[in-house]
């Protein structure tokens, strides 16, 4: 087995006299987290990172692959963890997981989505056509590899982010629309925490209900 360790991203906050460089990262919570497999997050260009796909083992002694879908990514890496990370490895353990999936819409490193428009514009049409593509392919191989396992994809995208302009809305709906397509065959094992009332999986943190059946929209 390979492991994957890459310099970890971070946010600038601007604060009077300068720029400081704070991380919104927290380590691992080694009760039900046992090693990183992969953290394949790169640096596309200055203070811009993406992650495709972080996968991580449980202390659970089996191979049953459970894939969380979220918006982006916020600040874990290969050797430390958010507190995001931490809630659906937690969860997961606790539903029988050995290891976790944790994969996103968008692949591009923000502790807030409302940003994620303003992230996005830093790149150019034809280098995000291609982030794009790797990440979809990354997606499909993860929510595949779960239903072999025995495993379960448990969505947690939430709301569309705000403040996205008409090419980056496009991409978010096609993308969207290409994961929905892949769960759409496997809805026996599509789970989410609950829904918002706009029918959209609720993001994970903030939600402390058990998992329960999610249908497609």
């Amino acid at each position: 087995m390979f492991f994957f360790q890459y310099k970890p991203p971070y946010c600038i906050i601007k604060v009077k006299g300068g720029d400081l460089a704070v991380y919104a990262q927290v380590n691992f919570d080694k009760q039900f987290y046992q090693h990183t497999i992969i953290s394949d997050n790169v640096q596309v260009q200055s203070n811009l990172w993406k992650r495709n796909l972080l996968s991580v083992s449980t202390h659970k002694s089996n191979d049953i692959k459970y894939t969380f879908l979220l918006m982006n990514p916020s600040a874990a890496v290969y050797d430390k963890s958010d507190r995001t990370v931490n809630k659906v490895i937690k969860d997961a353990y606790n539903d029988g997981a050995g290891i976790v999936d944790v994969v996103n819409i968008f692949p591009f490193y923000e502790t807030d989505s409302k940003k994620l428009g303003k992230v996005m514009s830093k790149i150019n049409e034809a280098q995000l056509n291609t982030i794009t593509e790797e990440n979809l392919r990354v997606i499909k191989r993860s929510i595949e590899s779960s239903v072999k396992s025995g495993g379960k994809v448990i969505c947690g995208w939430g709301n569309r982010p705000t403040k996205l302009n008409k090419s980056n809305l496009r991409i978010y709906c096609s993308n969207l629309e290409f994961i929905k397509s892949i769960l759409s065959s496997y809805s026996e094992i599509l789970l989410c925490y609950r829904t918002n009332i706009t029918g959209m999986p609720s993001h994970p943190l903030y939600n402390y209900n058990d998992f329960r059946r999610y249908t497609l929209i």
